[in-house]
């Protein structure tokens, strides 16, 4: 039977997306805080508050009442991958957007009818929460100016392969590449389809 158990926030922020491990749920809350009384179109009324850093939620699947709180500093990521246990610990990767502010810029000038490239993206990070004791940790783990992360889920963290869609004109808002990065060797391939194609979302199929 479904179960229903309200979660109580710290604080207001921004959920775009969220993980799970075999046993438990991450939600990773960016202050990116939304304000109806603002003008404009959605990503103009959107305020970036990074004094308030993040605050991550993880939820046990056999105990959705008792829900663990950790911290981060100040970051935004729309997408998260290969979240997995590691002995007392949840790992996952984000890309990971230190600058909220200026990627508010660059998200609302298409709204005004300018084209503005999009901010450089810190590169994808390694998040750690123990489950145990301690606190959160964040870690550069592998290249910038990426998104949309598909994790080779056959090979957890280091020993993994990751695809990601990217941009290789800086001078473009939009990603036009799909990038393939090997963990274990630090190895990175890339595919152009060109200055006039708008690269998303995507999915890894292995070969069998």
């Amino acid at each position: 039977h479904a179960t229903v158990a309200p979660i109580t926030l710290e604080k207001r922020g921004y959920l775009h997306s969220f993980v799970q491990t075999r046993r438990h749920l991450v939600f990773v809350l960016a202050p990116w805080l939304y304000r109806p009384e603002a003008d404009g179109a959605f990503f103009e009324r959107m305020h970036w508050t990074p004094e308030a850093g993040c605050e991550v939620i993880v939820v046990a699947k056999d105990a959705l009442d008792r829900p663990r709180r950790y911290h981060l500093p100040a970051g935004l990521a729309f997408h998260h991958t290969d979240a997995h246990e590691e002995a007392d610990c949840i790992a996952l990767h984000a890309c990971w957007h230190a600058d909220g502010a200026a990627l508010i810029d660059s998200l609302s000038a298409p709204m005004r009818g300018e084209a503005r490239p999009l901010p450089a993206s810190g590169p994808l990070a390694r998040i750690e929460l123990p489950l145990d004791a301690g606190e959160a940790r964040l870690s550069q783990a592998g290249p910038d100016r990426t998104e949309f992360p598909v994790w080779d889920t056959r090979h957890h963290d280091s020993g993994g392969r990751c695809w990601f869609t990217a941009r290789s004109d800086m001078r473009s808002p939009y990603l036009d590449s799909v990038l393939s990065w090997d963990a274990r060797r630090d190895r990175v391939d890339r595919f152009v389809y060109g200055s006039d194609w708008l690269v998303e979302e995507h999915l890894f199929v292995p070969r069998t």
